[in-house]
């Protein structure tokens, strides 16, 4: 959904720990492929709610947003943007990864020659 770019907002219960507002992300597809897919540009926006104009951006249900947050009403969201795909993906090894994490994790620079499927 986000490589399509019909998710624009992914939502978390924990804020970035790195400090500024534009933080590059690799995105990991969890279906079939099970590889990394992409990357792309993490925005802070701040809390949102079920009731907020742009919840539905985040592709998301209400039972499943409250079901991720334990019933909290607001979780941390964050603006997608500059998606880039791969040409081809990528398996975690390069990102120092054994298996995918199950939250937030910081990983090691990949050269922008392996990102683009030149290496």
């Amino acid at each position: 959904m986000i490589l399509s770019g019909e998710k624009t907002i992914e939502i978390r219960n924990k804020p970035i720990v790195r400090k500024g507002s534009n933080v590059h992300a690799y995105i990991y597809s969890s279906g079939i492929a099970k590889k990394v897919v992409g990357d792309c540009r993490l925005h802070s926006y701040g809390l949102m709610t079920v009731d907020d104009d742009e919840f539905i951006n985040a592709c998301v249900t209400e039972t499943d947003f409250y079901k991720y947050t334990k019933g909290k009403e607001s979780a941390y969201c964050y603006y997608i943007s500059s998606v880039h795909p791969y040409r081809e993906p990528l398996d975690l090894s390069y990102f120092g990864f054994k298996r995918a994490p199950q939250s937030w994790s910081y990983t090691h620079f990949v050269p922008m020659s392996v990102l683009m499927g030149v290496a």
